[in-house]
């Protein structure tokens, strides 16, 4: 139903084996069919089981990225809330190490920017930010007396979609959901995120 309204791709939460993955990757291909190709399909890796499986299921055809849901992960092994227990980032590096070793794109429910750089070089390519936690958080810091970093750059050094801003006590953030657009504004000056 949401594919015939318009939307690009789906993404399946708790995708737990291969099989749920080729369920996943069948469903898109059936309400497409021809236009399957321009569809994206993503699967949440999210649970131990998973993690067992995890070969099997990055080896499904038709996948476009396999995304690690933290959260789900960490209390599917015992660690809810502990999103950076030893035993969660195990999880985290082995999952991304089979997708990487398998030529599939390694995805992430980015919850801080800090931690983007590190996956990228793993090699997640695909971040899922969560605009809220990241807008409510650089508020606070702008009112701790000033915002270290607005958006971590993530894609390359060169990239100028990628804002920086140092020691600046007088900026504001506002987002528009139904637009999905993002500005920041640093004293005078307004920074829009594309």
């Amino acid at each position: 139903r949401y594919l015939d309204c318009g939307a690009g791709g789906i993404q399946f939460p708790l995708v737990d084996t291969a099989e749920a993955a080729r369920a996943a990757v069948a469903t898109v291909r059936s309400a497409q069919g021809s236009r399957f190709d321009a569809t994206l399909v993503s699967v949440m890796i999210e649970s131990a089981q998973a993690l067992k499986d995890i070969d099997n299921i990055v080896a499904v055809p038709g996948v476009d990225a396999f995304v690690i849901g933290l959260a789900d992960l960490a209390r599917s092994l015992g660690h809810p809330g502990e999103n950076q227990h030893p035993e969660v980032q195990h999880a985290v590096d082995a999952i991304v190490t089979a997708c990487v070793r398998a030529g599939c794109v390694a995805g992430f429910n980015l919850h801080n920017w800090e931690s983007g750089p590190r996956l990228q070089q793993q090699g997640v390519r695909w971040f899922t930010l969560h605009p809220r936690t990241m807008l409510a958080r650089g508020a606070g810091q702008v009112q701790e007396g000033g915002l270290s970093v607005l958006r971590g750059n993530l894609l390359g050094a060169d990239d100028n979609r990628s804002i920086s801003a140092f020691g600046d006590t007088n900026a504001t953030v506002r987002a528009n959901p139904a637009g999905g657009n993002f500005a920041f504004k640093l004293g005078q000056q307004a920074l829009p995120l594309v």
